[in-house]
C-alpha cells in the first residue's frame, strides 16, 4: 500500500508526512509515504496507484466546484450557507468547507432527522 497525502502544507516536504514515516518506523511498518512534493507526474505511479487516483477524481472534482461556486458567489458579495447532511462525517466535512470559505454565514443543520445524532443531540423547549 503507497499512501499519497496532498494538500497538507504549502510549502516544502510536510512534517505529515516526516512525522507518519517515523511514526510508522517505530513500530516496524514500511509503507511508501509521498505528498505532492515528491510525486513528480503520474508517470511515476504504478498501474495500480494510477487507478486508485481515477477513482477518487470524481470526488474531487466535485469538491472543487463546490470552491468554485463559493467564490462565485463571493464575487457578488453573497453569503454561502451549505446544505449539511447530518451524519457526523458529513457534518465533518461541510464544517471544513464552510471554515475554508470567506463568504460561509449559516450552515443548515437538523441533527434530530438523523438516526445516528438523535440519542446525542438533545434540544431545550425555550418558552
Amino acid at each position: 500500500m503507497r499512501l499519497i497525502i496532498v494538500g497538507c502544507e504549502y510549502s516544502g516536504v510536510t512534517t505529515l508526512i516526516n512525522e507518519l514515516y517515523d511514526w510508522g518506523n517505530e513500530r516496524g511498518v514500511h509503507h511508501p509515504l509521498d505528498d505532492h512534493f515528491t510525486i513528480l507526474d503520474a508517470y511515476h505511479l504504478s498501474q495500480e496507484e494510477q487507478n486508485g487516483v481515477l477513482d477518487v477524481l470524481p470526488g474531487i472534482k466535485e469538491r472543487f466546484q463546490r470552491f468554485q461556486i463559493a467564490d462565485l458567489a463571493e464575487l457578488h458579495y453573497i453569503p454561502l450557507c451549505p446544505h449539511n447532511i447530518c451524519g457526523p462525517v458529513g457534518t465533518m466535512a461541510v464544517t471544513h468547507f464552510s471554515a475554508a470559505v470567506p463568504n460561509f454565514q449559516l450552515l443548515e443543520f437538523y441533527p434530530l432527522d438523523n438516526e445516528v445524532w438523535s440519542g446525542q443531540v438533545s434540544w431545550k423547549n425555550r418558552a
